[in-house]
């Protein structure tokens, strides 16, 4: 039997090619049999031999078999099966030759032979599973360990005046070896095969069994049937050699555990990692998972790398469905860290999300025309204090709040100098001298630019109709900054806000060879800077008649 097998198993896997099996392909199951088997060979000691079969007449008997197969989580792909086979032979018959076993002398004349030879056979031992690539054949091989426990025992009754009795037992632990194919025919039908022993001669076992399983996809439960060969050669203590075999059919019932749901085996998201690992126990069905089962989300947003459109997301942030930052006013500052989330397109804002605003008085300060309004003072829509009289100071801490409009002022509002007359024109313009100075209070400009405000251009209109009045006036336009910035860079606005005035005086038809422009920056302060009043009052535009 084995010389006829085993070539025909070594083609049958050369000829199929075999894969290494996913998880997958491990089974789960139990399963009880009845094998009824017709033993055959000999035993034998020093003294004689005697067949099972003929000498001692043994005859076809059942046996039970049980085994399970398991894929613990810590086996790694692997089965780990177990098997228990028993079985037992007795026999009363009159024996019709002559020999000597275990020191029992039977005669062919007259003596009763009784004899009794059972087995249990015990393996347990780790299966790897794999896939064969032609026709869905499915191939395993296994190794562990193997114990066998045989006794035999004989008794003579008739040719001496008493009973003779002998005994033989033989308790062997060995390695355990294990093949198998599965080669499923139809729907619910396969035919399957398996072998295992120690294939070392004289001290073997091999047991296979080939057999057709019918499995009820509607049930748990498959049935099978098919035929089973034993086979051992060993020798024990008492130099007794056993070259035996039993043989024949064998039937039996399963169930499948593969839907039992095993604590170590739970999988409640069907992600591949088991629940007693699985970080993540409701991961969407489908979705691809790291080695903790969550799903891959590498800057953590809640949104899959997968579907990620933005994979670098600053953590903590809100996100849309495709990752990325929500803003909804566009200002760079994520809606989450916002305070200010509706901020006009375009406009600076501070980390907080909210635009820049230097005096607090609640006008930003890319709005604000006048962004050093004192704390307190209640402003227009431009950033400006109210200003009944004109002269640049606030109303909240103007203490000359009557002041003549277009007479140069103090901190304070009052007047540093006596009010032109009022038919002279802005700040006196048309009666000035050569040398006179006239500041011009309402002349401001957008903060840190050379622009003119709406207020300044209408003062400028002022002062080009009485230029057009007194045609001989020829004029210098100072600018003047405070001290807030870069020395260089306040010299430079300085110039270009006394150009700027310069290009309006022209633009409304005052000759260009009666103006000019000249810039001091800071050096030439009217207050302190040290408060918002006093750096208000030193950002200014001077008028000095050169030639009148």
């Amino acid at each position: 039997m084995k010389r006829i097998m085993a070539p025909l198993l070594a083609a049958t896997a050369a000829w199929s090619g075999l894969a290494v099996a996913e998880d997958s392909l491990s089974s789960q199951y139990v399963y009880i049999e009845m094998p009824w088997l017709q033993p055959a060979g000999t035993i034998s000691t020093t003294d004689d031999m005697v067949g099972l079969d003929r000498a001692l007449g043994m005859d076809q008997d059942a046996g039970l078999g049980l085994g399970f197969s398991i894929s613990p989580s810590w086996m790694h792909g692997f089965d780990l099966r177990a098997s228990y086979t028993r079985f037992s032979f007795d026999r009363r018959i009159d024996s019709f030759n002559d020999y000597t076993l275990l020191g029992v002398d039977v005669s062919s004349s007259g003596s009763s032979v009784t004899s009794s030879w059972g087995v249990e056979q015990l393996e347990i031992f780790a299966v790897a599973p794999f896939e064969g690539l032609h026709f869905n054949t499915r191939f395993e091989v296994g190794a562990g360990a193997q114990m066998v426990d045989s006794k035999f025992t004989i008794r003579e009754d008739g040719s001496q005046a008493m009973s003779q009795n002998g005994a033989s037992r033989v308790l062997d632990y060995r390695p355990y070896l294990h093949f198998g194919v599965d080669k499923p025919l139809v729907e619910g039908v396969a035919i399957k095969f398996k072998a295992g022993g120690f294939p070392v001669r004289g001290d073997s076992t091999f047991d296979a069994s080939l057999w057709l399983e019918l499995d009820d996809p509607d049930s748990e439960f498959y049935l099978r049937a098919g035929y089973r060969y034993l086979n051992y050669e060993y020798e024990n203590e008492s130099n007794v050699a056993y070259d035996v075999q039993a043989s024949g059919f064998t039937v039996g019932v399963g169930y499948d555990l593969g839907g039992v749901a095993w604590p170590s085996r739970a999988d409640q998201d069907a992600d591949g990692v088991l629940d007693h690992s699985d970080r993540c126990p409701d991961s969407t069905t489908g979705a691809v998972v790291d080695a903790f089962g969550c799903e891959a989300d590498q800057d953590r947003d809640g949104v899959a790398n997968e579907v990620d459109a933005c994979p670098n997301t600053p953590e903590g942030v809100s996100v849309d469905d495709m990752g990325c930052v929500l803003d909804a006013d566009a200002d760079g500052v994520p809606d989450g860290q916002d305070q200010c989330p509706e901020t006009p397109a375009g406009e600076p804002v501070e980390s907080n999300g909210c635009s820049f605003d230097e005096d607090g008085d609640g006008v930003t300060d890319a709005l604000d025309e006048c962004p050093a309004t004192p704390p307190g003072v209640v402003v227009d829509a431009d950033g400006c204090g109210g200003d009944a009289d004109g002269d640049g100071v606030a109303d909240g801490v103007d203490q000359c709040p009557d002041t003549v409009g277009g007479v140069p002022v103090n901190a304070e509002g009052c007047a540093i100098q006596a009010a032109p007359i009022a038919d002279c024109g802005v700040g006196g313009l048309e009666c000035a001298g050569a040398g006179e100075a006239i500041v011009l209070p309402s002349v401001k400009f957008a903060t840190a630019k050379a622009v003119l405000t709406a207020n300044a251009k209408s003062s400028l209109d002022d002062v080009a109709t009485a230029m057009q009045r007194q045609p001989d006036l020829v004029i210098e336009v100072q600018g003047h900054t405070d001290s807030v910035g870069d020395a260089d860079d306040n010299q430079l606005l300085s110039e270009f806000r006394a150009q700027a005035v310069v290009d309006y005086l022209i633009s409304v038809g005052v000759s260009a060879g009666r103006l000019s422009a000249k810039g001091f920056g800071d050096a030439q302060p009217v207050a302190s800077n040290d408060n918002p009043t006093g750096r208000a009052l030193n950002r200014r535009v001077v008028l000095v008649v050169t030639d009148a």
